[in-house]
């Protein structure tokens, strides 16, 4: 029974989950160190076109206080134990590369957002690894808790997006834009990794799961 149940939380066998972990660590040591490593590391639009593009991909890991930085970590935990460590060693390879493509799209986001000045946390980056983590599990347990999971963050965005086109005072925040292009960026991936599977699929003639993309697959999402 034991065996049973442990099988179940770790079908492939447990692995490190050494991205989700690293993340964590990298946050909180940003967090608290002296304020003057979170001022050289956030976004700010004036800086970039000064001369410190860096702060395009650093800015995902300054968060401005305790719950926001709280938040994000309980994000990175879930992830860690549900899916990367659960879904064995291949899957930090995976995460790493959605992680890696989630940072770029993110960096070109904010740039591209108008009159955004200054920007902190990560939580559009953990939209689109969660989401994908979500679609990968979904495609593997066809648990359609998971679906909802997913429907209800699409509704969310929906409903914030609606609300800010409608006739009210409060403003369509920076996080919620972030939020749309983190999922957008999931649904890409995982609409690409489908395809790719498929492809290798009908060249070999041999079954290839569609959660997972082998490292040739892997090595070209990452360079998009």
């Amino acid at each position: 029974m034991k065996g049973d149940v442990f099988r179940s939380v770790f079908p492939h066998g447990p692995a490190i989950p050494w991205v989700s972990l690293g993340l964590i660590a990298i946050c909180c040591a940003v967090f608290v160190l002296p304020p003057a490593v979170a001022g050289a590391l956030i976004y700010d639009r004036t800086l970039v076109a000064d001369g410190q593009p860096y702060r395009l991909l650093t800015f995902p890991i300054v968060h401005f206080n305790a719950f926001h930085l709280f938040y994000n970590v309980l994000a990175l935990a879930v992830l860690a134990v549900l899916y990367e460590a659960g879904q064995g060693r291949r899957s930090s390879l995976r995460i790493a590369a959605v992680t890696a493509v989630a940072f770029l799209t993110s960096a070109v986001w904010v740039w591209e957002m108008p009159g955004v000045e200054h920007v902190g946390g990560m939580s559009g980056i953990l939209h689109t690894m969660l989401c994908v983590a979500a679609i990968d599990l979904y495609r593997e347990t066809k648990m359609k808790i998971l679906l909802f999971i997913i429907a209800f963050y699409i509704a969310r965005i929906l409903f914030h997006w609606s609300w800010h086109m409608g006739d009210h005072e409060e403003p369509m925040t920076v996080a919620y834009s972030a939020h749309a292009v983190g999922l957008a960026t999931a649904f890409a991936w995982s609409a690409l990794d489908r395809f790719f599977s498929n492809s290798q699929s009908g060249r070999t003639g041999a079954s290839v799961s569609p959660s997972h993309i082998d490292s040739a697959l892997l090595m070209r999402g990452t360079q998009v």
